[in-house]
């Protein structure tokens, strides 16, 4: 639920306290979370756009998104 600019505050933030390892994770607050409210991609960004490891809070049903 955070904008870009929340995110960028928080990393940045982060950094200014001399802590550069940081995983951002891309999270759904739904829960469950369906399908195509997933958007995976949002997952590359963070790394390129903020320079951090990248990773997936996962809420959805089944096996399918953590396989993919």
């Amino acid at each position: 639920m955070a904008t870009f600019d929340d995110i960028k505050l928080a990393v940045d933030t982060i950094r200014g306290e001399g802590n550069n390892q940081i995983i951002l994770l891309k999270c759904t607050s739904a829960y469950p979370a369906a399908y195509d409210e997933m958007n995976l991609k949002t997952i590359e960004s963070f790394e390129k756009d903020f320079n951090v490891i990248p990773g997936l809070s996962d809420h959805t049903m089944g096996i399918e998104v953590p396989i993919a």
